[in-house]
C-alpha cells in the first residue's frame, strides 16, 4: 500500500506536501494496530457493486453533477486485522484495511422525484485504500459457520479522475434547463441540446475521506460472504468541487490466515 501511494504521490505537484501527511498518516494508523489483535486474515474474491457519486460546487455547497454506473463486478482485496470480543459475550469490534478501484460512466439528471441515468460520454474513475474499524454481533451456527452484523466507520485515502456536464448545476442556467428537456423528452435532438449548451469540465482530486457502513456477513470455513451499504465524504478538496458516495455492494471471498 505504501508504495501504491508512493507512486501516486510522484504524479501530483501542488498537492504533495498535503497528501504525504495524510498518506503517512493512513500508513501509520495501519501499521499501528497490535500484533496481539488476533488471526490476520487477507480476503480475495470478487464484489458487485453499485455506486453513485454526488459533486457540488465547493464554494456554495450547491449540486454540481452527480455520477452512477450499472451494478458491475470489482476485485475484493483486503486485510483484516483479527476479531476482539467483549469477555464471553458475543459483541466485538475488529479492524479492516481495503483498496480498489471503480468506474462510473452513467451521469445522473433529477429534477425533483423524476430522474434519469444515461450515458453522455462522461466518466469518472476513483482509486481507494482504506482502514475500517467495526462494532459487531457475532451469531454462531456451527463449528464452521457463523453470521455478523455490524455498523463501522472508514478512513481513507481517495483519488478521483473524470469528466461531467454540469447538469444539477443552478449557476449554469443553459445547461440546466437543457439537461431539464433531455430528462422530461430523452431523445437525440434534446441531447444534442445538452451537449451544445453544457461546458464539458474534468476533475481532479487527491483527499481523504470519511464514511460510515452498516453490513451484514457469512462465514463458511475459510469462505465469506458481505452485504455492505456505505456512505463516503470528501475531507478536503484542491479543485472547485466536493464529492460524496453512496455505495451498495455484495460479494464474496477466500480468507486466508496468517
Amino acid at each position: 500500500m505504501c508504495f501504491y501511494g508512493a507512486i501516486i504521490l510522484l504524479e501530483t505537484t501542488p498537492q504533495t506536501l498535503f497528501m504525504v501527511k495524510q498518506c503517512t498518516l493512513l500508513m501509520v494508523l495501519i501499521c499501528s494496530v497490535p500484533v496481539s489483535a488476533g488471526t490476520r486474515e487477507i480476503n480475495t474474491g470478487l464484489t458487485l457493486y453499485q455506486r453513485m457519486t454526488s459533486f457540488e460546487h465547493e464554494e456554495s455547497t450547491e449540486p454540481a453533477f452527480t455520477m452512477n454506473g450499472y451494478t458491475k463486478p470489482r476485485p475484493w482485496l483486503g486485510i483484516n486485522f483479527g476479531d476482539q470480543y467483549f469477555g464471553d459475550s458475543h459483541w466485538g469490534h475488529t479492524v479492516g484495511a481495503s483498496y480498489y478501484i471503480e468506474h462510473s460512466d452513467l451521469q445522473r439528471i433529477k429534477r425533483g422525484d423524476n430522474e434519469l441515468s444515461t450515458h453522455l460520454g462522461t466518466r469518472s474513475r476513483t482509486q481507494v485504500v482504506a482502514i475500517k474499524p467495526a462494532l459487531f454481533y457475532r451469531f454462531d451456527i456451527t463449528a464452521s459457520q457463523a453470521l455478523k452484523t455490524g455498523i463501522g466507520t472508514t478512513f481513507g485515502y481517495s483519488r478521483i479522475r473524470g469528466s461531467a456536464y454540469q447538469t444539477e448545476s443552478q449557476q449554469q442556467p443553459l445547461c440546466h434547463r437543457a439537461a431539464g428537456h433531455y430528462l422530461d423528452d430523452p431523445t437525440g435532438v434534446n441531447k444534442y441540446a445538452v451537449y451544445a449548451q453544457c461546458e464539458r469540465i474534468r476533475y481532479s482530486s487527491n483527499t481523504t475521506t470519511l464514511g460510515a457502513l452498516v453490513f451484514m456477513e457469512y462465514e463458511l470455513r475459510h469462505w465469506r460472504w458481505e452485504l455492505a451499504v456505505a456512505i463516503y465524504n470528501q475531507t478536503h478538496s484542491f479543485d472547485h468541487y466536493r464529492f460524496s458516495a453512496k455505495e451498495v455492494s455484495l460479494g464474496v471471498a477466500r480468507r486466508w490466515s496468517f
